[in-house]
């Protein structure tokens, strides 16, 4: 059970000081100052690896050359480019439902499926003559058939291109 100080008298309070300095006090002493002398060594270091971290400039904030890497002011870094990646995400917009066809297109459709692939472009170029290239374009997408509509868009090229020689031709 330890004693409070304050129960001491001071002549027991003196006795009991003057045996700590008997036992040794001094050798805890010396002990004590070389444990803080080691401290402030290891501080001192501690505080010498953060200065020097904060000296040295980012690896990312140099510009290699061929002697060497100098840093340049903030005002004049490049500006931020983006990759094709971004630009790419960032102008293709995103699919957009088709309209419902209208109950004209339905029926041309269902007409035409019945069709064989051949048939059915000449059928389509019928109507781009006929009633337009925009109608020609949404019965052929709502066929469902890549192979009709990708030999309908060859054709109607190739047809134009054949009308726009033969115009300026005559001219």
């Amino acid at each position: 059970m330890p004693i409070d100080p304050a129960d001491l008298s001071r002549e027991q309070k003196d006795k009991s000081q003057s045996s700590l300095k008997k036992e040794g006090l001094p050798k805890e002493r010396e002990i004590l100052r070389q444990e803080i002398k080691a401290l402030e060594a290891r501080l001192e270091k501690v505080k010498r690896e953060e200065q020097e971290t904060v000296e040295k400039p980012r690896e990312e904030e140099r510009i290699p050359t061929k002697e060497k890497k100098i840093k340049l002011p903030e005002e004049r870094r490049e500006p931020y480019t983006p990759t094709p990646e971004e630009l790419i995400k960032e102008e293709v917009p995103q699919e957009q439902e088709q309209p419902r066809p209208t109950p004209q297109i339905i029926t041309k459709v269902a007409q035409i499926q019945k069709m064989a692939p051949d048939d059915q472009v000449k059928v389509l170029l019928n109507i781009a003559d006929k009633k337009g290239v925009s109608d020609a374009i949404d019965i052929a997408r709502y066929l469902g058939s890549a192979y009709v509509l990708d030999e309908f868009h060859d054709k109607l090229v190739a047809k134009i291109q054949r009308e726009l020689k033969e115009l300026y031709r005559e001219e």
